[in-house]
């Protein structure tokens, strides 16, 4: 039990640290203009990595070697991006917020429901206790 619950609480841990990227919340913001893009996923689930040159926001950095996993084929695109780290970055906006969403959802629920269903156990619990207790004073009183 305890390995599925750190399971759920990895998957929203993921969620969040790529929903701040893909929200815009962290990193330096850019573009990288795409020059290649190929899929390493499936073909029933497509998986893009994309290569291109960064350039920040404020035009002083720029990196060529730039790699991103857009939600699509951007090959020939800017888009906007966050720098993560190294070569690495995070395209932000729209579609790119659908996955982390989905993972702090997924990740998120169900260790939700577990506290919350635990809370009215441990409240059940307490509640037979307390019974427990006045039934054992009503005996000794009688």
């Amino acid at each position: 039990m305890t390995a599925v619950l750190l399971l759920f609480l990895g998957l929203f841990g993921l969620g969040v640290q790529r929903l701040v990227y893909a929200a815009g919340w962290a990193g330096d913001a850019g573009t990288i203009r795409v020059a290649s893009c190929h899929d390493e996923g499936s073909s029933d689930s497509p998986s893009w990595v994309c290569s291109g040159t960064y350039r920040s926001g404020d035009g002083h950095t720029t990196d060529p070697d730039a790699v991103v996993k857009p939600s699509g084929d951007e090959e020939g695109r800017t888009i906007d991006v966050r720098r993560r780290s190294g070569h690495a970055y995070s395209a932000t906006g729209g579609g790119e917020l659908v996955t982390p969403l989905v993972l702090i959802c997924w990740g998120g629920l169900p260790p939700l429901g577990a506290l919350w269903g635990g809370r009215a156990a441990l409240r059940r619990w307490l509640d037979d206790v307390r019974a427990a207790r006045r039934r054992g004073r009503a005996r000794q009183g009688s």
